[in-house]
């Protein structure tokens, strides 16, 4: 049973890639936009990234790198850009203050994930609210605010979803409509 929603899940997937790339293949001709074939390629390569993550259909990490090898390869191929040129360009073009700062954040997640702050953090907020969800909600929306005042949203984010999880793993429900509000 598994095995068949998992297959009709990357047939479907496939299909509705298949539809969409032919559409972005024809349509800029039909409107009377001047799209050139690189365009083209790039836009099917970025919808495709996002049909095969929407779809689950292979692992976020692999369908990323993969489409990021085809991407580059376009834009050698067509001309878009210079291979010579190019890795001195994306290589001023990072934000290596930017990269560190996130590598530092994920590390101290870790670290105080491994504390149990988390679990306490989210036992008070349940506690507190108890067990209303509305009250959680704005609890967990005004120490985000408050935490975002202080750090930036990226490191407020990263230390907000693991709290998240940890208030709902309590709950035995879905923290995705709490992440997403």
């Amino acid at each position: 049973m598994l095995g068949t929603s998992i297959h009709k899940k990357t047939i479907t997937g496939l299909l509705l890639l298949s539809v969409l790339s032919i559409l972005i293949w024809i349509m800029p001709a039909m409107i009377g936009f001047d799209a050139s074939v690189s365009l083209r390629l790039l836009a099917i390569v970025l919808l495709s990234i996002y049909i095969i993550l929407a779809f689950e259909i292979v692992h976020r990490t692999v369908i990323v790198l993969i489409a990021a090898t085809i991407a580059i390869i376009i834009g050698i191929t067509t001309g878009l850009f210079q291979a010579d040129q190019s890795f001195e360009f994306a290589i001023h073009s990072v934000d290596f203050n930017t990269i560190g700062l996130l590598l530092g954040m994920m590390i101290i997640v870790i670290i105080l994930a491994e504390t149990g702050i988390f679990q306490y953090v989210g036992i008070k907020m349940c506690k507190a609210s108890k067990g209303n969800m509305w009250k959680l909600l704005i609890m967990m929306s005004v120490f985000t605010a408050v935490t975002s005042m202080f750090i930036d949203n990226v490191t407020t984010i990263l230390l907000m979803i693991p709290i998240t999880i940890s208030i709902f793993k309590t709950f035995r429900m879905s923290p995705i409509p709490f992440i997403l509000a």
